[in-house]
């Protein structure tokens, strides 16, 4: 059956995804490491534009030659017969490549806490209405978030909103920006970072469904 709704335009509101985990001060506390580890975890899908990124990151790494960088790469799951951890070990030197297996999710965001210092997220080639709800364990981490190309899609609107990143959308723009997060990450010992706590509160679920039962009260 197909059924057919006539809502008014001015009657309708999109409220963006939302997460469960509490952000308290600890997870947005910063930990100094000796490593600068630039980090993905979970399952990289095809339709994932991973080349910009990994061009950039080259030309990072071509420029600085730092090191004590490494591209960790956490966990990350086959795809179909998408191999998203052969198509980035096959294009960078592998000195710089750090691969860990699975860990439990606990255990996962433990690591993360305390080993990460930057994350990655490679957007989709086209803003396709999918939201990667990984990008949530990123911020919630307090570790900021590096997003590229740009698209338009949701995912960059919450990294700009929260202030938990940047949305950049060429290789040069990425060698330029690890750069500079490696030259503060020698400095103090962590990524620069300019979360907004505020923001980020924004997104919890719990503020959601006030935002959701606020526009059915304004309906009855």
């Amino acid at each position: 059956k197909t059924f057919t709704f006539n809502f008014k335009v001015e009657n309708i509101k999109i409220i963006p995804g939302a997460y469960d985990v509490v952000i308290s001060s600890k997870l947005l506390s910063r930990f100094s490491n000796s490593k600068f580890n630039l980090t993905y975890f979970g399952r990289i899908y095809p339709n994932q534009n991973l080349e910009l990124i990994v061009e950039g990151i080259n030309e990072f790494l071509k420029k600085v030659n730092p090191k004590n960088f490494k591209l960790q790469l956490i966990g990350i799951k086959k795809t179909s017969n998408f191999d998203g951890v052969q198509f980035i070990t096959s294009r960078i030197n592998t000195e710089y490549l750090d691969v860990v297996d699975y860990l439990p999710k606990e255990e996962l965001m433990d690591f993360c806490k305390k080993e990460v210092t930057l994350f990655f997220l490679p957007s989709f080639f086209e803003d396709n209405g999918q939201f990667m709800v990984k990008l949530y364990d990123f911020i919630a981490l307090g570790k900021p978030v590096l997003v590229a190309p740009r698209v338009n899609s949701d995912m960059e609107f919450v990294v700009k909103k929260t202030k938990s990143g940047a949305v950049l959308n060429s290789s040069e723009s990425i060698a330029l920006h690890l750069e500079e997060q490696y030259n503060y990450f020698l400095k103090f010992g962590h990524a620069k970072n300019n979360m907004s706590s505020k923001s980020i509160s924004d997104y919890h679920r719990q503020n959601q469904i006030k935002l959701f039962a606020k526009k059915i009260n304004s309906l009855i």
